[in-house]
């Protein structure tokens, strides 16, 4: 994965958590149809990145928000574990390729 594709997908954690974050806050059953959607934009940007289990648990979150059903609390939990695995394993990359980059260029003692 390219610096700037490392870049995009964590931008996208980023900005997936803080909305996550504002689901808990607010409450499930709060959302409009207006976060609905900009979640399931996000949902199809992961997909695309081909983080396709967070897609995945993205999609089971807006299913149950949807129908209405209590399970919505769950997924949100599993989706916010998966993200914050996801978002340490590409932090951990970035660290790697950066280390690896300076070693390189013989900035390392």
């Amino acid at each position: 994965m390219s610096a700037e594709a490392r870049h995009e997908a964590l931008a996208l954690v980023l900005t997936l958590s803080t909305q996550l974050d504002a689901l808990v806050v607010r409450g499930l059953r709060a959302t409009g149809a207006e976060d609905r959607a900009r979640l399931a934009g996000h949902c199809e940007a992961l997909k695309q990145m081909g983080a396709t289990q967070l897609a995945a648990a993205l999609g089971e979150l807006l299913a149950a928000m949807g129908d209405g059903r209590r399970e919505a609390a769950q997924a949100l939990l599993a989706l916010r574990a998966r993200l914050r695995v996801f978002e340490r394993l590409l932090t951990q990359r970035a660290v790697v390729a950066e280390w690896a980059a300076a070693e390189a260029a013989g900035a390392l003692p």
